[in-house]
């Protein structure tokens, strides 16, 4: 973490490469994430500090990362006494208490000196944080985040483009549905605004996606209020938006659909959005779109569109298309699709992006009987893609009976060093006790448009969020 002498050493060089640097730090965010101890969270959140003011390396990386593990730290300790020896103007240490934590975010945040890519991961960090304060601490910082966030979604802000893009996201985790609270009204009006106050595309998508989350979110008073505005907002974005911000709008239709459902709340609307994205998914031609609408129609479980979505995947020949159509029909449970997805998984050994999804998708329906055929895939699957496929796939729709076979193949020294390896990969990922991979922690409301190398990286595949 520290590039010293004993981290040289075990990694055998002159220096310890920056990637090891940020990995380690996600790796304590998410073993601060997982414990039940106060003084190792108290520890993490220290470390985190120390690498954030100590890092002199030329990239953003280790910063970037130490900011994320950090809003994955919340320590338990609420408020705590500022040290004696603090400077008029500074903000005490993090490692304090969370509303430390907070504040500490907040200053590196407004502070212009920093990187922007760097102070972009404040603020869902800061969303993060918030949560499970106690009521009057929590609306005294939720107003304080609310405000620097909403300065940087004016009409005149000059704010980098990446910063926006988070300010919208964490709007979205931080404001509720209530009809009634002030603040929360601004927050909405806000977000109905970005497409006319801020010129950046990415935001105005990401605002569709705030909006949902803030639909569903309960406030206190006259929920229904907040809940009619981004329904009306989001359907109306999808209906008359412009061609781009469509999908968008689909995509955050089924976000609210599903935040609604699990709430119990907003039957009526649920059934509406439910409508409006069945509809546009009819009648959908672009295969770059049809994703969307597949994704929204599967998490809000519209049953309904099941025969659509079926006559799409068995038309549709792109790829990245039918594989978003087989994980929707996984997540309304249709099992009328699983020989059909069985077909294209026997099929894609050498299309490994559908086969990845359409087995997720056998596995959402429950179905194990290609784990032996999977099994068999990856002894034989020559390319790095394929292997990391089938690997996730055998993870993802493997039980007990995958187990087995995987040992041995591990234990195999017939077998290709790669290929064991991802036997050893697939056999993590069954034995896994979360139902979520490993790294959404990490990504979950991420700003990926503001983006280093060691966080993620399309071109090479090895950044934190694209591993495995």
């Amino acid at each position: 973490m520290f590039d010293t002498s004993a981290g040289r050493k075990l990694v055998g060089q002159g220096q310890v490469p920056y990637r090891t640097r940020a990995f380690a730090a996600y790796g304590l965010g998410l073993i601060g994430a997982g414990t039940s101890s106060e003084e190792d969270r108290h520890n993490i959140v220290e470390i985190l500090h120390q690498a954030i003011v100590s890092d002199d390396s030329r990239t953003r990386d280790i910063r970037v990362s130490c900011i994320i593990a950090m809003g994955l730290v919340p320590l338990e300790t609420i408020t705590s006494e500022a040290p004696e020896d603090l400077k008029k103007g500074e903000v005490a240490p993090p490692q304090g208490s969370r509303t430390a934590q907070l504040d500490y975010m907040l200053d590196f945040f407004e502070d212009k000196q920093q990187n922007y890519l760097v102070r972009a991961h404040c603020p869902t960090a800061m969303a993060r944080l918030i949560q499970g304060l106690p009521a009057e601490l929590h609306g005294e910082y939720k107003a304080k985040i609310a405000d620097a966030l909403l300065q940087r979604l004016s009409k005149s802000s000059k704010e980098q483009r990446e910063v926006q893009q988070s300010s919208v996201l964490a709007l979205g985790l931080i404001g509720s549905n209530d009809g009634k609270d002030k603040l929360d009204k601004q927050i909405r009006k806000a977000l109905s605004e970005v497409p006319k106050n801020v010129s950046d595309q990415q935001a105005r998508y990401f605002s569709m996606i705030a909006m949902a989350k803030i639909g569903f979110s309960p406030g206190n008073e006259a929920s229904d209020v907040g809940i009619k505005e981004a329904s009306s907002y989001l359907t109306g974005q999808l209906a008359k938006g412009k061609k781009l911000a469509r999908p968008w709008a689909g995509l955050s239709c089924g976000v609210l659909g599903r935040g609604l459902a699990e709430g119990s709340t907003g039957d009526g609307r649920i059934e509406e959005l439910q409508a409006a994205v069945r509809d546009v998914l009819a009648g959908e031609k672009d295969n770059s779109k049809i994703g969307a609408y597949a994704i929204s129609s599967g998490i809000m479980e519209d049953v309904e569109a099941t025969e659509t979505l079926l006559e799409k995947f068995n038309r549709v020949r792109d790829d990245e298309a039918r594989g978003y159509v087989a994980i929707a029909l996984g997540l309304m449970n249709a099992r009328a699709a699983i020989e059909d997805i069985q077909k294209v998984v026997k099929e894609s050994k050498y299309r490994p992006d559908l086969l990845k999804q359409a087995a997720i998708s056998l596995g959402l329906l429950g179905d194990k009987a290609l784990v032996p055929g999977l099994i068999d895939m990856l002894g034989e699957a020559k390319s790095l893609a394929t292997q990391a496929a089938v690997s996730t796939a055998l993870g993802f729709i493997g039980d007990q009976r995958s187990i087995d076979p995987l040992v041995a193949m591990l234990s195999d020294g017939d077998v290709t060093p790669r290929a064991r390896g991802f036997a050893a990969v697939a056999l993590g990922i069954v034995a896994d006790k979360e139902l979520l991979p490993w790294n959404s922690k990490i990504a979950l409301d991420l700003n990926y448009r503001s983006s280093t190398e060691t966080l993620t990286n399309q071109s090479s595949g090895t950044g934190i969020l694209d591993i495995l």
